[in-house]
């Protein structure tokens, strides 16, 4: 029966030509079809596959340099989309997110699992160009914040935050519709727009304690948009933190 699923344990290599040959060599699959299917699974790499030829594609795909875990498909998490935050606040005990209705719900930051985010910006490469391999040579990140930035449209990135039991929580923030009113009381309520993209992300991550935060996130924080967490749809960044709350189950937070 094909009762198994593979999962990436690190994240994807810049070039994927090698794992969609092996992939697609192993899954009998066009090369196009699996470079597409990479492209979206953000780390699945593969679904209902037999035992044999999952263990098989596992140990291609470390000889490749990509470390693999094995999962029975009924242990796979399904896809979801996160609940919208517009309005919240970065306390030192927890994330304290507004409704609609004015009504507050806390989440401790002890129980923060994992946050992640995106650029969310149109990307001309489609799965023929991955499988040519990396793309041409170009700025692997970008200053947030520059001369002139609040003349132009506001760069829309993606926050997700990932809340285990007892208080478990799945949620992401915009920072395009996000309210920072939460800065006023700190005395960052001068800041420009990208300003406070750049400290909210800063307050997140001083938050996350023993999180699993991601190097966008980080360099979020420091000012820098690293251009390969750079993403065309919203449904890409619901697959990628599917699979690294996958991950979590499976093998943990990364060391590095």
């Amino acid at each position: 029966m094909n009762d198994y699923a593979l999962l990436a344990a690190a994240s994807l290599p810049r070039d994927l030509a090698p794992l969609t040959q092996a992939i697609a060599t192993v899954c009998g699959e066009r090369l196009i079809d699996v470079a597409g299917r990479l492209h979206r699974g953000r780390g699945l790499l593969a679904e209902h596959l037999a035992l044999g030829p999952a263990q098989d594609l596992g140990r291609q795909l470390a000889a490749l340099g990509l470390p693999t875990c094995c999962l029975p498909q009924a242990a796979l998490l399904p896809l979801e989309r996160p609940g919208p935050v517009t309005r919240a606040a970065v306390e030192p005990a927890a994330l304290a997110v507004e409704d609609h209705r004015q009504r507050v719900r806390r989440w401790p930051w002890g129980n923060l699992q994992l946050l992640a985010g995106a650029l969310l910006e149109k990307d001309e490469r489609g799965p023929a160009e991955l499988l040519a391999g990396p793309a041409a040579a170009g700025p692997a990140s970008l200053r947030l914040v520059a001369e002139g930035d609040d003349e132009g449209p506001p760069r829309q990135v993606l926050l997700d935050l990932v809340f285990a039991p007892p208080t478990p929580g799945y949620c992401r923030i915009d920072s395009v519709a996000f309210n920072y009113a939460y800065l006023a009381a700190g005395g960052r309520a001068g800041l420009r727009r990208e300003e406070k993209l750049q400290a909210l992300a800063a307050d997140l991550v001083a938050a996350a304690g023993a999180a699993w935060v991601t190097s966008f996130v980080r360099a979020l924080a420091a000012g820098v948009l690293e251009l390969r967490g750079r993403i065309e749809d919203s449904r890409l960044l619901d697959a990628e933190t599917r699979w690294r709350r996958q991950r979590l189950q499976v093998v943990g937070v990364p060391t590095a």
